[in-house]
């Protein structure tokens, strides 16, 4: 029976399972957990208001995951405004946990619904509408497997204030000073090495914990180990620009909605400039997850082109108060006093639809020219913000790895480096494995964690294989299609696209095979 037969049959056993679960697990809006006590204002931040035991399994899209223990942490923490707030927080323990070793992984919520919530969205039976917290814990898998623990904040807090930088990285900081702090519950260290991640919204988030750090939580500097940040959204106003009329409009609504949540002035302000026709539309991204805010939106023009949402074009945009938010929310408008004192490890790709590269180039010159200590920049050629997700997170996850194992990073000051795909980043491509051994694992509900009984090196290296050809073959398919309908296109310039040419793990093609593939191409 084949690997895709047994994925069927498997995803309907646990579908099945879910729609009984959901008696139970009710959403954040309604889940008496997500109110905090009358006194939380009275709590200094970072300190733990309430806790449980995650309500339902934890699951890595439909495939539930094996691991010792899961929590709920609800943190105190603070707003934009420097006003009290508080946040939920999930910690993921997996056998033979290492007490010492906590990632901080920010997933790309991109809603501005409290029910889109990580710590909801990453439990068997919750809604499979916000893909982005599940599709997330297939690489949250490879921390897991390898007896770190794992934390989620839902860092866009009580409001749902999606892009809402300062609330964000607040509320990952106070996150990762509650697990600190949780020892007795946890079984972590106090003195844990600490690593964040996050990918597009997540590495927003995350970036902006890395240049709060030295203000918000000056005493938590010494548990940081490194930060990678892909597909690093550094330029809110660019992003609208880019997306604006294609695939991912939808973000667009979503993204005004989040900040509003924040900015309550803005509400009424977007109303008054939406073309009244389309006011219902506009207002039903307030409550949608990721996957519904893309589909529902996808194609529309909000601010330019013919029935655009807007009617009066971009000129929403350029109100005073709004570009005030928009540029208080976009790490490129910080200035020298916001430099990370973490290192920093950048993926990003050549040509990102979504996310101008443009705008992480200036960002990455400030903070060299600011006094930034380690800061790496691994620049994709080939690629895009989706295929980046994954071939991307094999390179931010290599360099974690090292940062976890006690080696110092390799860039002392800056260096910005152009491959054809990040997967040629040094140890990228053995990563597949890992991800591979993760996925395998979870499939069979094998345990997750060190020294855990599982699949062989064997026989991962070969199901990695066969991954990567059929890739290899889609992606041959795809530039000679390309080749024909593009006139003067020079498929030459793409023969390394995205796997690097690897002929099997690790293996560079010949200069042989290379010469017979530009012929077949």
């Amino acid at each position: 029976m084949t690997l895709p037969i047994l994925f069927t049959l498997f995803t309907f056993v646990i579908l099945s399972a879910c729609s009984k679960q959901q008696e139970y697990l009710q959403p954040p809006k309604v889940d008496e957990f997500y109110t905090p006590p009358d006194d939380f204002r009275d709590y200094k931040v970072g300190d733990i208001l309430k806790l449980r035991k995650t309500l339902a399994g934890l699951r890595s899209m439909y495939l539930p995951i094996n691991i010792k223990n899961s929590w709920q942490l609800m943190v105190r923490s603070e707003n934009t405004f420097g006003e009290a707030s508080y946040m939920i927080t999930t910690v993921m323990e997996p056998f033979n946990a290492d007490p010492a070793k906590i990632l901080s992984y920010q997933t790309f919520q991109d809603s501005a619904d409290l029910d889109c919530s990580p710590s909801f969205s990453v439990q068997q039976g919750a809604s499979r509408l916000d893909i982005g917290a599940q599709f997330d814990m297939t690489f949250i898998l490879m921390a897991l497997q390898n007896g770190y623990y794992v934390v989620s904040p839902d860092y866009e807090g009580p409001q749902s204030a999606f892009l809402a930088g300062r609330q964000a990285g607040k509320a990952i900081l106070d996150s990762i000073r509650a697990v600190l702090r949780s020892g007795e519950i946890t079984g972590i260290s106090q003195d844990a090495e600490v690593a964040m991640w996050g990918y597009s919204g997540g590495a927003m988030a995350t970036g902006f914990a890395a240049v709060l750090q030295p203000s918000y939580a000056p005493e938590i500097k010494e548990r940081f180990i490194g930060v990678a940040l892909g597909g690093f959204a550094t330029n809110i106003t660019e992003i609208i620009h880019a997306i604006d009329g294609g695939f991912y409009a939808g973000l667009i609504p979503a993204a005004l909605h989040g900040l509003a949540n924040e900015y309550t002035f803005l509400k009424p302000l977007m109303l008054e400039y939406v073309d009244p026709a389309q006011v219902e539309r506009m207002e039903k991204a307030a409550d949608q997850c990721l996957i519904n805010v893309w589909v529902r939106y996808v194609g529309s023009n909000i601010f330019n082109g013919k029935g655009a949402m807007f009617k009066n074009g971009a000129e929403f945009l350029k109100l005073p108060q709004v570009v005030d938010v928009l540029k208080d929310n976009s790490i490129i408008y910080l200035n020298a006093s916001y430099v990370p004192q973490i290192p920093i490890f950048i993926y990003h790709s050549s040509f990102d639809p979504i996310v101008p590269i443009k705008d992480v180039y200036t960002v990455y010159d400030n903070w060299c020219e600011w006094g930034a200590d380690s800061l790496e920049f691994s620049e994709g050629w080939l690629g895009n913000h989706i295929t980046d997700i994954a071939l991307g997170a094999f390179a931010g996850w290599s360099w974690l790895e090292k940062r976890f194992e006690g080696v110092e990073p390799v860039v002392k000051g800056c260096h910005h480096h152009v491959m054809y795909s990040n997967i040629q980043y040094p140890g990228a491509i053995w990563k597949v494995l890992d991800y591979f051994k993760g996925y395998y694992n979870t499939l069979w509900y094998k345990p997750l964690g060190r020294g855990t009984k599982s699949t062989t090196t064997t026989n991962i290296t070969s199901i990695a294989v066969e991954y990567i050809s059929e890739i290899k073959k889609s992606m041959i398919a795809y530039y000679k299609q390309r080749s024909q309908t593009r006139k003067g296109f020079n498929l030459g310039s793409y023969i390394l696209f995205e796997l690097m040419a690897i002929d099997s793990i690790g293996t560079p093609l010949s200069q042989k095979k290379l010469e017979t593939l530009e012929d077949t191409l």
